[in-house]
Order: C-alpha cells, then structure tokens, then sequence
C-alpha cells in the first residue's frame, strides 16, 4: 500500500501451485500487468501447459467482455514453445546459462561440453589421461556457444512481442 500510494504500481504474481481462477479475475479488474510464476521445475507437458491454457482462457474471455489486455510476465519461462504459444508481453529465465552451468545449449544441441568453469571443476573431461584435450579452446567453444545462444534467446523475444 505504501508503493501504491507513492507512484509505485506493484505486480501480482499468480503462482501455480495454489492457483484460484477468482485471484485471476480479480486481478484482471485491478491490474494493467499481471505476472505468472512457480512453473520452473514443473513438467511442460502435463503442467505448466495446461495451466497456461487455463490462465489465458480466462484471460481471452476477460478480454472479449472488457476490451482489456493485460500485459503477461511470465517468470522462468524459456521454453521456445510456451513463448510462441501464449501471447506474454514479457518472459524473464537463466536458461542462456545452462550451457556453461550443465554442459548443454538450449539451442544447440549439444552434450559432453566442460561445465562449470574453470575454477569450479578441476577435471571436467571423463578421459582426460586417454585423450589430447585443449582446455582453451574448449572454453572459446564454450563461449561462443552462449552467445549463440544468448543472441537466439533475444531472437525469439523480438519475434513472440511483436504483437
């Protein structure tokens, strides 16, 4: 309340775990920007999707009464498929750094990759002693695997906010 009566607009965030279609609808009375959450971890397919859909169901039926859409923050969302599928004005996550923190791109497809950095790790190779590896040049692929990735991401935001 003091933001408020300050300037400051505060964002809701409807957290799936414990989720009530009433709280949503409510907010879309009180509200210009609502965020989703709690779907990091969760299975795509058998949660996170349907309750998307749930969420932007209701959203479209508010809209075709109100006239008015909310923007949509979606909060550790970097699926590729969630992003096209719903029209969220925003999406926030730390998938760019699953490649240096688990050895794997989002967008590359890609495994055995040195992970965790050099000081993190003192022998990240599984046969270091049975072949010849270039550690340096390693850790360049490594980076420039994640810009490539970090490039896509910002692809992908452009294209799904251009609504």
């Amino acid at each position: 309340r003091y933001m408020n009566k300050n300037g400051v607009e505060d964002l809701p965030v409807l957290h799936q775990a414990g989720f009530k279609e009433k709280t949503l609808e409510k907010y879309l009375h009180k509200y210009n920007y609502i965020c989703f959450g709690g779907m990091v971890g969760r299975p795509v397919k058998t949660d996170t999707i349907p309750w998307l859909n749930k969420c932007f169901t209701i959203i479209g039926k508010n809209y075709r009464k109100t006239g008015k859409m909310p923007k949509i923050h979606l909060l550790g969302i970097g699926n590729e498929r969630i992003m096209y599928k719903y029209p969220a004005y925003s999406v926030d996550n730390t998938n760019w750094l699953s490649l240096f923190r688990f050895g794997r791109g989002n967008f590359i497809k890609t495994s055995h990759v040195p992970k965790g950095g050099l000081k993190k790790i003192h022998n990240p190779y599984k046969y270091e002693d049975k072949y010849d590896y270039n550690r340096k040049e390693d850790y360049e692929l490594v980076g420039r695997m994640m810009e490539f990735d970090v490039k896509r991401f910002l692809e992908v935001q452009q294209e799904v906010t251009k609504f």
